[in-house]
């Protein structure tokens, strides 16, 4: 007789074991979980970006050294060259922050430049 039709045993105003939603306590659990895992990321992750600058540095000078090889190989009796030799010449598209091209061809850390190398 009650063909197609539900019938709520719960009673009026209350909600069936289907219609719940979340306890406080699970909520807190799930927040917890949540910020063991971020604080595991950040950790991890933290040491990443030091790396970086200090190979960004090195790199640095890898690419100031071989444009000094470059620009002695093509112009071989014009002599040392400065940094701005080498951006004129297209070996380097800017100046270096972090390393200076003395007079002899040897690359040094710059005086009071960013301190993001650790050789």
């Amino acid at each position: 007789m009650n063909e197609g039709y539900e019938v709520n045993v719960a009673g009026p105003g209350r909600r069936s074991a289907a219609d719940r939603g979340f306890t406080l306590v699970e909520l807190l659990i799930v927040i917890v979980l949540l910020g063991i895992i971020a604080a595991v990321t950040v950790f991890a992750v933290r040491g990443v970006s030091d790396k970086g600058k200090v190979n960004v540095c090195l790199m640095d000078r890898r690419m100031l050294e071989t444009a000094v090889e470059s620009y002695l190989v093509e112009f071989p009796v014009a002599g040392m060259p400065t940094e701005i030799d080498l951006v004129v010449h297209g070996l380097l598209r800017g100046e270096s922050a972090n390393w200076d091209l003395d007079s002899s061809g040897n690359v040094t850390a710059q005086p009071g430049g960013p301190n993001d190398c650790i050789l």
